[in-house]
């Protein structure tokens, strides 16, 4: 195994000698080496082996894991902002820290239905996640990528959305009152018959939302020129 460090580690060297959008290692086999500390941000890794990597305090932030091998991995204090972890397979002996074995817990077992009411979820990548009729009240999901996300009928009370991406995600019946959805992302988002009642929506981006029926309802942010314009598009506005 120690043989085989110096090729695997040129491996890495000479993606990260790549432009930033380049830097790919997909497919790779770097297990068993150490890679703390190492700034892997952005780096597409999937369907890399990285069993048994210590990569712990590693900047994995943005980076692509998707299908990748971390069993018995160790990413303690790693930097995962929106890391992709969709089908990375871990096991006991992987180490994680709680927030980042929660995202993948939600990415990979599903979480419909599930109590994740005052979850930090901050910057985590959780688009396509299936978090349909989920309790996420008051959970702190302020700019994490909720892109093309199952939020059917959620709860989302009182929740931290700020800056958040949903772009093409699916809140139809979802409950947003008193939500901090500042500088959200709507485009494409299906907001049929949510309840967006004192949700705060400064700088939030509504252009092609879906919102027949949503309630709209004593909502900081919204212009005269907005509220008229969502009432053409058939949402219920109530000053």
């Amino acid at each position: 195994m120690e043989s085989n460090q110096p090729n695997k580690w040129d491996l890495v060297l000479e993606a990260l000698s790549q432009p930033f959008d380049k830097r790919n290692l997909s497919g790779i086999d770097l297990s068993d080496i150490d890679l703390s500390g190492t700034d892997l941000s952005g780096v597409n890794l999937s369907h890399s082996n990285l069993s048994g990597t210590d990569l712990s305090r590693t900047n994995l932030s943005g980076a692509n894991l998707s299908g990748a091998n971390l069993i018995g991995a160790d990413l303690i204090r790693a930097n995962l902002k929106a890391t992709n972890l969709n089908g990375t397979k871990i096991d006991d002996k992987t180490k994680l820290d709680g927030k980042w074995h929660l995202v993948w817990k939600i990415l990979n077992q599903k979480a419909s239905g599930r109590y994740l009411s005052s979850a930090n979820l901050i910057e985590a990548n959780l688009g396509g996640a299936y978090l349909d009729s989920a309790n996420l009240r008051n959970a702190y999901l302020n700019g994490a990528n909720l892109t093309e996300a199952n939020l059917m009928k959620a709860n989302l009370r009182g929740a931290n959305l700020r800056s958040t991406d949903l772009t093409n995600a699916n809140l139809r019946g979802a409950d947003l009152t008193d939500a901090n959805l500042s500088r959200v992302n709507f485009k494409g988002t299906d907001l049929t018959d949510t309840d967006l009642t004192n949700a705060n929506l400064t700088e939030a981006n509504l252009n092609n939302a879906s919102v027949e029926n949503a309630l709209f309802a004593h909502n900081l942010g919204i212009s005269e020129e907005m509220r008229c314009d969502l009432i053409a598009r058939k949402a219920r506005c109530i000053t």
